[in-house]
Order: structure tokens, then sequence, then C-alpha cells
């Protein structure tokens, strides 16, 4: 049916990593933590480096121990 797709590697969601919803399709930049402001401020970024031209929403992951984050199906609106 098709030659190629494309895959996600399966994410670890053991009591190490914390899955979370940083923002959604209409809600953003109500984050209190480190890690949720920093993506709102990655996200605001993203919209004033483009002039207005591309939007990043639905912006959910996982934290790792160490505070890093993997995104999943993040939506890029232009």
């Amino acid at each position: 049916m098709f030659e190629s797709f494309l895959a996600a590697p399966l994410l670890d969601t053991s009591t190490l990593y914390t899955e979370r919803k940083f923002s959604g399709s209409d809600t953003a930049g109500h984050s209190v933590d480190v890690v949720g402001v920093a993506l709102d401020a990655y996200a605001h970024h993203t919209l004033i480096d483009t002039d207005g031209d591309m939007l990043l929403t639905d912006l959910q992951g996982i934290i790792g121990p160490d505070q890093s984050v993997i995104l999943f199906d993040p939506q890029a609106h232009s």
C-alpha cells in the first residue's frame, strides 16, 4: 500500500517520566513551573521571530527526571 511511512519510537512513560500537555489549540501561556514557562517562551519566540507567520500550538510531551522534554504531536500553523 505505502512504500514508506514515518513512525516515532516508543516513548518511556514509566514512573521516571511525566506526560504533560503544555498548551492546547485555544489555550497557552498559563504555565507556572520552569519547564512550562520555557515552552511558553519557545512558542512565543517562534511567533515573534517569524513575524507572525508561524504559530506553535497543542504542545505536549514527556518530562524526564533531568527536566528534559520530548515533544510529540505539536501543531504548527502558518
